[in-house]
């Protein structure tokens, strides 16, 4: 009877429209305790093992590939999936409703966003809204990953992030008229707007035009020019600005993915020194333009922008460069 309750709950999940537009993509697991677990080590092998993605390795795969192998473990019937989010690409990301969230708030968020996909939390209080941004959509997900509501009563899940799928389905109420898909963008934009104001006065630190000593700086300037943007200018809508943001918080990350090298660790590196490597990778890998001339708070265009860049620290960007 159980085997048979899961196998329904499966099919309707997977004949989902918005599951099934996602069913193919290698970003699927199975959760034990909300962990994910390594889908090859556990087909290969029976191995239950944490999913890591360490060194390029991908330890999940794709949905049809999971159930076949569930279809031949019947004795295997987990109490959820999970999916790595990839927002940035498909558009389609997850509203999760906390079990405290307020029920005119819940109720308000279930009636009025354009969800395709619903579905009770574990506990069976809170909710997952499955949701297609608009292409036109203006959220920068080299920036965030989560987008918290006030109180943290809810947030959205955009992009490299896990969402745990439990496959408790609900239904829309047939009396609720269904909202336009446009709607999405009225509930998102000013919380979005409000990120970024908060992450824009989030740290301040004083910058002068004077370049500091920075240890190691050839090795590192080595590490960072073999390194080339995965992503183009037209996938940031020919939006030069968003681009050169984009690409400065990549040179970060590389920078502090070193910092813990045997060759870096006996130094210690401040927030002037990153920027300063920040900027000086930007002036060699960007095409000038007449915006790079201007200042800004007395600051050479590209220096100030490399300060913003350190200035968010906590901005977790993704995985876009590849070495040549």
């Amino acid at each position: 009877m159980q085997i048979d309750t899961f196998s329904r709950r499966l099919d309707a999940f997977i004949a989902n429209p918005f599951i099934s537009r996602i069913a193919a993509d290698s970003r699927w697991t199975i959760s034990i305790h909300k962990k994910p677990i390594d889908t090859h080590l556990l087909i290969n092998k029976d191995r239950f093992v944490g999913a890591s993605f360490k060194r390029g390795y991908n330890p999940l795969t794709t949905l049809p590939i999971l159930t076949s192998w569930l279809a031949d473990h019947q004795n295997m019937t987990p109490a959820c999936f999970s999916y790595y989010l990839n927002g940035g690409v498909n558009r389609q990301i997850i509203l999760d409703i906390e079990p405290n969230c307020p029920k005119e708030i819940a109720d308000t968020l279930l009636n009025t966003t354009p969800w395709e996909y619903a579905e009770t939390s574990l506990s069976g209080k809170g909710l997952h809204l499955g949701l297609t941004l608009p292409q036109n959509h203006t959220l920068y997900f080299d920036e965030l990953s989560v987008l918290k509501g006030p109180g943290n009563h809810y947030e959205y899940l955009m992009h490299n992030h896990y969402v745990v799928f439990t496959m408790n389905q609900i239904s829309r109420d047939p009396n609720t008229p269904l909202p336009l898909a446009g709607s999405l963008l009225a509930h998102i934009g000013p919380l979005y707007k409000q990120w970024k104001i908060n992450q824009f006065e989030k740290k301040e630190f004083a910058l002068s035009d004077t370049k500091p000593n920075i240890p190691e700086e050839a090795y590192i300037r080595t590490l960072l020019n073999s390194m080339r943007f995965r992503r183009t200018l037209a996938y940031y809508d020919d939006d030069r600005g968003r681009y050169e943001f984009a690409c400065g918080c990549a040179f970060l990350h590389k920078i502090k993915r070193h910092l813990p090298s045997t060759k870096l660790a006996p130094f210690t590196y401040d927030e002037t020194m990153l920027t300063w490597l920040v900027y000086e990778s930007l002036v060699h890998y960007l095409a000038p333009r007449a915006k790079h001339a201007e200042y800004r708070n007395g600051l050479p265009w590209l220096l100030y922008l490399s300060q913003q860049v350190v200035a968010k620290a906590g901005i977790r960007p993704t995985k876009q460069w590849k070495r040549e």
